[in-house]
């Protein structure tokens, strides 16, 4: 028989697991502001992550999920765009203490 302790367990491990895969997600967006794409162009894609959402959403299997997945994803978004704000920011911090 499953205890509790084992499926807290199992939910642990898949926390670890996405933790991992969304820090590779912020290495990749740390990539795309040093590769000198525009903050605008960054920020202008969200009508891209809007279909991107919502077709990554339909694919899911348990549709009652659907909704908690969606704020999910409103989520890392936000996190991910704030992340390449303050990496373009400190670029351009850079930029302006070399210039002086």
């Amino acid at each position: 028989m499953i205890r509790n302790s084992d499926y807290e367990a199992q939910m642990q491990q898949l926390d670890q697991q996405i933790l991992q895969l969304f820090a590779q997600k912020l290495d990749l967006a740390q990539k795309a502001v040093e590769h000198q794409q525009p903050q605008a162009a960054l920020l202008a894609t969200r009508g891209q992550d809007l279909i991107t959402q919502n077709k990554q959403l339909a694919a899911v299997a348990k549709p009652q999920y659907r909704s908690y997945l969606q704020d999910l994803f409103q989520d890392l978004r936000i996190i991910t765009r704030q992340y390449q704000a303050k990496v373009y920011r400190q670029q351009q911090d850079r930029q302006t203490n070399n210039d002086q």
